[in-house]
This record gives structure tokens, sequence and C-alpha cells, in this order.
């Protein structure tokens, strides 16, 4: 498969899940979500649909609750809970403002 067609499928893939992304954003569901889950919802729709397309070789028609629970299950909760790697005398990732080692460090 040429690089040319493959981004091609990838764009038509991604287009399937914007569309699907936008029927569950007008959705009871989506409103029950807390505002910062909804405003992380697109970015994790996305990820979903390169991640299944990309690497496990699936388009959305493709998709089953396998590939789905093993992709939210396990891949996504890592990748999206995933802290910033600091050196100890690097600027903590919490945004205190400290050196690392002097800050989240000491509360692990």
């Amino acid at each position: 498969m040429s690089d040319e067609s493959s981004e091609e499928q990838l764009s038509a893939v991604l287009a399937t899940t914007d569309e699907w992304y936008e029927t569950f954003a007008e959705s009871p569901e989506f409103a029950r979500l807390s505002d910062s889950h909804q405003r992380k919802a697109g970015a994790i729709t996305e990820f979903f649909a390169k991640y299944t397309y990309e690497y496990l070789g699936l388009s959305p028609g493709e998709w089953d609750s396998g590939a789905v629970a093993e992709c939210c299950t396990e891949i996504l909760p890592r990748k999206v809970t995933a802290e910033p790697v600091a050196g100890p005398y690097e600027p903590c990732p919490c945004g205190s403002r400290k050196k690392y080692k002097f800050c989240c460090e000491r509360k692990r």
C-alpha cells in the first residue's frame, strides 16, 4: 500500500469517526459527561480511530468488541493517564515551578 493511499484511507477513517463523534456530541450520554471529559472526547475519539487503523489495521467497519475493548481498557488508559517524565532537576510537570525532586517526586 502506498503512503498516499494509506493517508487517503486514514482520512476516510477519521471522516467516519468524526461523523460518529458529532452524533455522540448531540446525545444525552455526552451531556452527562463532565466538562473536562467533554473537552477531551474529540481527541480521544481521534486517537482511538488512528490507533485502530494504524496499529491494528482496522477501519471502522471492521471494529469488533475485542479490538475496542483492547484499546479502551488497556492501551488508551495508559496513554491518556501517563504522567510526563521529568528528571530530578527539571521543572515539575504539575506546574508548581519547583524542581521535580523537591515537589512531586517526594510525594511518591
